[in-house]
């Protein structure tokens, strides 16, 4: 089964890692500035993140490998192994998720730099063994951050936020009317640590939280647990990641 969507924007690796060096956009014949020589605090809303959705600007691959539990009122818990490969270019990510050894589901997504955004592919099992990655309350692209790459609204950065070297954007959901998703960016390094999904009257459908963000010497973040949760109470899911490498293509 394959679904297709376009979303607003580029990828840049997963929900995992995300590059500090990435770069402001700008003319081909000029050279661009890596986001260590600018001040991500400063900058307008758009142009803070053009800097941390620009795609990775080398070939390379990446495993990463956590442990999932999800649990839900009145149900048994539920665990599982994931792995996550991945492989990077300038204009493409394909991530391949593998759930306990029997689920594959592969992302396919084409870095486009106009307005119109990114195509995103989704390849689901053809036969899904139960439990699959819906039943954890995870969603392929949660693992990937399709979400902060939807089309800006504002900046609802408040001053208890700022206080807290935090950046808050409100995106667009590109197919719901009126269901946004709010995300909390780190305001000196741009990495994501909260988001809230929003229905179209304001509720709150899932919650995201990043723990244990840890930046590598390639200029990379791994992060070492995720959290999602629901708006009403009955579930929450817990990921936690114990194993990333990275490497360029042909190593």
């Amino acid at each position: 089964m394959k679904t297709r969507t376009h979303l607003l924007a580029a990828l840049s690796l997963a929900a995992l890692l995300t590059p500090l060096a990435s770069s402001l956009p700008a003319q081909e014949t000029q050279p661009q500035p890596q986001a260590e020589q600018v001040q991500l605090r400063d900058l307008p809303a758009r142009d803070f993140l053009a800097v941390i959705r620009n795609p990775l600007r080398a070939d390379a691959w990446s495993v990463i490998t956590g442990k999932l539990t999800h649990a839900r009122n009145g149900q048994p818990l539920l665990k599982g192994d994931v792995r996550l490969s991945i492989r990077l270019s300038e204009r493409k990510m394909i991530t391949q998720i593998t759930l306990n050894e029997r689920n594959t589901y592969i992302l396919d997504q084409t870095y486009d730099r106009s307005d119109t955004g990114t195509r995103l592919e989704l390849d689901l099992p053809r036969q899904e063994t139960r439990p699959g990655l819906f039943d954890f309350g995870l969603r392929p692209d949660d693992l990937s951050f399709a979400f902060f790459y939807w089309d800006f609204l504002a900046e609802d950065t408040t001053a208890d936020d700022d206080r807290n070297g935090y950046r808050v954007m409100r995106l667009k959901h590109p197919q719901t009317p009126g269901a946004t998703v709010k995300v909390w960016f780190n305001a000196k390094h741009g990495f994501p640590v909260e988001a809230r999904w929003l229905s179209p009257d304001g509720a709150t459908e899932r919650r995201l939280e990043l723990k244990g963000a840890k930046r590598h010497a390639n200029g990379l973040w791994f992060v070492r647990e995720m959290r999602l949760e629901d708006g009403q109470g009955q579930w929450k899911t817990m990921v936690r990641f114990d194993y990333v490498e990275k490497n360029a293509i042909g190593q």
